[in-house]
């Protein structure tokens, strides 16, 4: 018998436009079918201005918590509540020209940007990536370095994405 006989599938799910409780059910579905497959892996290719912070936070819980290992590829961008989404998974893939950041919430009061923030960091915090990234991207008033400027939100470009540890591959 051949080797593929008994290769584990990978399972792709696509996250375009809004952000909604609609993409999290989506997600959820796709997320089960994984685990009852056995999946070697999960890729999320996303492209999204962003959306709803509380699906947002539902998605990026189910794939923090997976078992199994999580790819973000970001086809396009993965901006606002998509950056929140990416940053949870294990490994993430940016394509050329692709960006990702630009996460102040709306409306942007103190403690929605607070509460975002704290959202965004723990989930780097979680997966390795340095927080201050991913508090910029939340917090214009914090800039960093030579990314954004304080007074600016932070969205990174594909290079910048790599040159910062936001992504692991160009593809």
């Amino acid at each position: 018998h051949s080797v593929l006989a008994n290769a584990q599938p990978v399972i792709v799910i696509h996250i375009k436009g809004e952000i909604d409780g609609g993409q999290a059910a989506l997600v959820k579905r796709a997320m089960a079918d994984a685990e009852s497959k056995q999946a070697s892996a999960v890729i999320i290719e996303m492209d999204t201005f962003g959306g709803l912070v509380d699906s947002a936070v539902q998605i990026r819980d189910m794939i923090s918590q997976s078992p199994i290992e999580t790819i973000c590829y970001i086809k396009n961008r993965a901006w606002s509540a998509g950056a929140l989404i990416a940053i949870a998974h294990q490994h993430i893939v940016i394509a050329p020209g692709g960006s990702i950041g630009a996460a102040e919430p709306i409306p942007s009061t103190e403690k929605n940007i607070a509460a975002l923030k704290a959202e965004f960091s723990a989930t780097a915090n979680q997966k390795g990536r340095n927080v201050k990234v991913a508090e910029a991207m939340v917090d214009k008033t914090l800039g960093f370095s030579k990314y954004a400027e304080p007074g600016q939100i932070l969205a990174l470009a594909d290079y910048q994405a790599i040159e910062v540890g936001y992504a692991d591959l160009l593809a």
